[in-house]
């Protein structure tokens, strides 16, 4: 099923609903540009003036009725906890604000979409070489983030820099003695490693070689735990959503 892409009108829509909500949580608050119009699943995505600081507000308050109230609070602090763990990280945003259980604000960083990128091999080799970087320190501070391969969660600045966003699939890595937790952890880098190379197969196939990519191969069990998660959201999606599955 092709992605719906909202008109200008449901973009208005969700505008002022953002702008009611920020009313209450922060009166200063301006809402600038909407970059993802919330429901089913998704939540409202906006640019936001606060303190005349432009931040990048996410609130689950724009997902379907009973998916924010039960599975909102959970997603928002779970996404909160993942980027405090990553706030030494170049790369990844930091949280500015808490507003409520369903919404946060944090810093916007000038980057884009990578895919709408154009370079030459020696321009995505340096890209890849800090996207490895930037996820092994990732892996290192304890957070998996799990959805790499959505090719809208990985951005690239001006100079070339690669930006990693939206933590909510994220997974954090457990106490030392708690095994399972440390297993899965272990498991879902592997997947992290592995959605590298799908983003060199997409934009310069030809560094596979040179990057060895059987090393990335994110093996059965890294599958297995891929494909659980995948599982989960999708479970939650027709429970809590109107749509059943958005």
């Amino acid at each position: 099923m092709p992605k719906h892409v909202p008109t200008d009108s449901e973009r208005a829509a969700a505008a002022r609903r953002l702008a009611n909500r920020l009313e209450k949580l922060s009166p200063e608050a301006r809402v600038s540009t909407m970059l993802r119009v919330g429901s089913g699943s998704r939540p409202d995505v906006a640019v936001v003036s606060i303190d005349g600081v432009d931040c990048v507000v996410k609130d689950h308050a724009g997902c379907d009725r009973w998916f924010a109230l039960w599975l909102g609070p959970l997603l928002a602090r779970r996404e909160v906890r993942a980027l405090e763990q990553l706030a030494a990280v170049e790369g990844v945003p930091r949280v500015v604000r808490v507003l409520d259980r369903r919404a946060f604000a944090m810093s916007r960083l000038d980057a884009a979409p990578y895919r709408a990128r154009r370079g030459d091999t020696e321009t995505w080799r340096y890209f890849f070489t800090a996207m490895d970087t930037l996820v092994d320190a990732m892996h290192e501070r304890g957070v998996a983030h799990c959805d790499l391969r959505s090719p809208d969660n990985t951005l690239v600045t001006p100079d070339g820099r690669p930006v990693v966003v939206d933590f909510v699939a994220s997974y954090r890595r457990g106490a030392r003695w708690n095994l399972w937790s440390q297993w899965m952890f272990s498991r879902l880098c592997e997947v992290d490693r592995s959605a590298i190379e799908k983003q060199m197969r997409t934009v310069c196939p030809e560094l596979l070689d040179e990057a060895g990519a059987a090393s990335r191969e994110e093996g059965v069990l890294g599958k297995l735990a891929r494909g659980f998660g995948v599982w989960v959201r999708n479970v939650s999606r027709r429970l809590f959503t109107d749509g059943g599955g958005r």
